[in-house]
């Protein structure tokens, strides 16, 4: 669970790298009247990246405490 948390949270990395992911975060573009297919796929990668990067940071925060505390699930004393 926490690798796929961490997968998920470093999306935008993996699918443009780090040099394009600095270069996206650095431009401002008002873009066209009418938005290109081009344009709408990005704005729908970009949403995509938002969703991922809140799952996979719920992912890590679940995955690390079952990583730290799941030993104890069928140890505790009755």
């Amino acid at each position: 669970m926490t690798v796929a948390g961490v997968i998920l949270t470093i999306r935008p990395i993996i699918r443009l790298g780090l040099r394009g992911l600095l270069e996206v975060q650095s431009v401002i573009d008002g873009g066209h009247a009418t938005p290109t297919p081009k344009e709408i796929e990005a704005e729908n990668q970009q949403k995509l990246d938002a969703k991922s990067s809140l799952i996979g940071l719920f992912l890590l925060v679940i995955g690390a405490v079952i990583w730290g505390y799941g030993d104890l699930l069928g140890g505790l004393p009755k």
